[in-house]
């Protein structure tokens, strides 16, 4: 499962020509989002997954603070 924002869109395309069938690929993509609001994503969507499948984050990008550095870092 990927989570992020509007910068993963495509990815699971990409990554589906990469991977063999024994993969089921899936993203929740999420414009504009923070680095809090996808890690709320990943909670609720946890309970859905098995000790098998993996959560890929991807963030950052939408945390920059000019005003507040040292939030952003």
């Amino acid at each position: 499962m990927l989570i992020g924002d509007s910068s993963i869109r495509g990815y699971v395309h990409k990554l589906e020509s990469l991977l063999n069938n024994y993969y089921e690929l899936y993203s929740i993509i999420k414009p504009g989002a923070t680095t809090n609001e996808l890690k709320e994503t990943a909670k609720e969507e946890v309970s859905r997954l098995s000790r098998n499948d993996v959560i890929l984050i991807s963030y950052g990008i939408n945390d920059y603070e000019v005003n507040n550095f040292s939030q952003t870092l």
